[in-house]
């Protein structure tokens, strides 16, 4: 009886785990996409020659930098060296 209490309790927990990485992943990987989109806008942006409106959005995109992955961090800091102030 113990026995089985026991491993529902660990099923409980395991199934709970597996469910928080799974939301995990999701956010992360909406925030990637996120990210993505904003270095698109930032670039197009530059190149309209609308220089405020995309240091706007790189401050905005530059403070999530530390929660994305190495290559989009990279493509972050390449974009801010593009900036005069950098």
């Amino acid at each position: 009886m113990l026995d089985q209490a026991v491993d529902a309790a660990t099923d409980t927990v395991t199934e709970a785990a597996a469910s928080a990485m799974e939301q995990a992943e999701d956010v992360r990987d909406r925030a990637e996409t996120e990210a993505k989109e904003m270095i698109e806008q930032v670039k197009s942006l530059l190149a309209e020659h609308k220089e405020e409106m995309a240091r706007e959005l790189m401050d905005k995109l530059s403070a999530t930098k530390d929660s994305l992955s190495d290559a989009l961090r990279a493509e972050i800091e390449r974009l801010e060296a593009m900036f005069p102030d950098a």
